[in-house]
């Protein structure tokens, strides 16, 4: 409250603020706790002093820091000393009273080459076709046919179809004719005895079918 020297005025009210400083301020943490760990560091650095390796001092407090091996043995300070390695015997070394080791026995494999079997593909074979793509997709049609192979030239018929065409190793190309269309077959002469592969079939008003073939001897 403010008063006036005169009596007839009335005091005024005004707000006011009060700085207390305390004893330990935020910076003088840090610095207290530097000068406590300075403190702590130079008693360990004294208790090693005076725990030195001649004098038998604590003498587990220096085996702990290496100042002392297990067997009280003081090592001036320095590294504790090595654990020699256990020896493991050489696995070439002969045992005693051997002087030479036995040689080791070489095993050899003989390959024996396989013989390829050339299976003609004269006599008659009945086929049957599936048709996968064209205007008869889904349709499987049955034939009977025979075939002669004379060299490397295959010409066959049968079922309304006439075969010519040629053979290289296990694989087969022949072209054929019908009545009102024409195509041909790619075949591969498995190890089961059996033909197959594919084919294509166009006829005279142009609509192409093809798809799988497969062929089995006649019994």
């Amino acid at each position: 409250l403010v008063r006036s020297g005169q009596s007839s005025q009335q005091p005024i009210r005004l707000d006011g603020n009060n700085t207390y400083k305390p004893p330990l301020q935020r910076w003088k943490m840090p610095v207290i706790a530097l000068l406590l760990l300075a403190g702590i560091g130079g008693g360990a650095i004294g208790t090693v002093r005076a725990c030195s390796a001649d004098s038998g001092v604590c003498p587990d407090l220096l085996t702990k820091v290496g100042l002392k091996n297990d067997k009280g043995e003081g090592n001036g300070g320095g590294d504790p000393d090595p654990t020699p390695a256990p020896t493991v015997p050489n696995a070439n070394t002969p045992p005693r009273g051997n002087s030479a080791v036995a040689p080791t026995a070489t095993t050899r494999t003989t390959v024996v080459p396989t013989a390829t079997v050339v299976v003609s593909v004269t006599g008659k074979w009945t086929m049957v076709d599936t048709v996968t793509f064209g205007p008869s997709l889904g349709q499987t049609f049955n034939f009977t046919l025979d075939f002669v192979e004379r060299g490397t030239t295959i010409s066959g018929s049968g079922s309304g179809l006439t075969f010519s065409g040629t053979r290289t190793g296990n694989k087969i190309h022949v072209e054929f004719t019908r009545s009102g269309g024409s195509g041909f077959f790619d075949w591969t002469l498995g190890t089961d005895g059996r033909l197959t592969g594919t084919y294509q079939d166009k006829s005279a008003n142009g609509e192409v079918n093809g798809g799988t073939s497969v062929l089995n001897r006649a019994r």
